[in-house]
């Protein structure tokens, strides 16, 4: 097998190498929200946003009184 055919071999690689090929394969599966307008914005960081990040804050442990 000539080196422009090479297999690739995920053994050699360290634990770290492994995680980051795997965050690359689904980092370019993620949709791409393009924010050109206010109203993107608006949409983007919508309230369902805020309740997604507290609720990831949660899930690590994070405590504390939520503010309006």
């Amino acid at each position: 097998m000539s080196s422009n055919n090479r297999v690739n071999d995920n053994s050699k690689l360290t634990e770290r190498q492994k995680l980051e090929n795997g965050i690359r394969e689904l980092s370019k599966k993620a949709p791409v929200f393009e924010i050109k307008s206010k109203e993107d914005f608006e949409k983007f960081f919508d309230e369902e946003f805020d309740d997604d990040i507290l609720k990831d804050l949660s899930d690590q442990g994070y405590t504390g009184k939520k503010t309006n």
